[in-house]
């Protein structure tokens, strides 16, 4: 009798906000897959973890990062300033390497990297 095949284990997105102007400058965000919300002082809402950054010019739940197997998703909330990604307001995109990210007065430079299965 043959044996069932292994699970097939995917690769999984790392990503990294770093912050280059606001209030958090010079701070690094680290995402694994899930749900984040992010803003000034954002609440947990079902499987999204909060995330607080620091800038008055964000709403308290601004954007919302929905780290997957295949993309990484940035979701605006309705926040009142905007979320902008190289310099287009969005109200959802699909991140990529080396994007600009803005909300707020904080703008983030985006890296993804894919880890591979353990």
């Amino acid at each position: 009798m043959l044996a069932p095949p292994p699970p097939v284990e995917r690769p999984t997105w790392i990503v990294r906000l770093s912050v280059t102007t606001g209030g958090a400058s010079g701070r690094d965000f680290d995402f694994v897959p899930g749900r984040w919300r992010l803003g000034r002082a954002p609440h947990a809402e079902g499987a999204e973890q909060p995330v607080a950054v620091d800038d008055a010019g964000m709403s308290r739940d601004h954007f919302v990062l929905e780290v997957g197997t295949a993309a990484v998703v940035l979701r605006d909330l309705g926040s009142t300033n905007g979320t902008f990604v190289n310099g287009q307001r969005v109200t959802r995109h699909i991140l990529q390497d080396g994007d600009s990210l803005r909300a707020g007065a904080s703008t983030f430079h985006v890296r993804l990297e894919l880890r591979p299965p353990a």
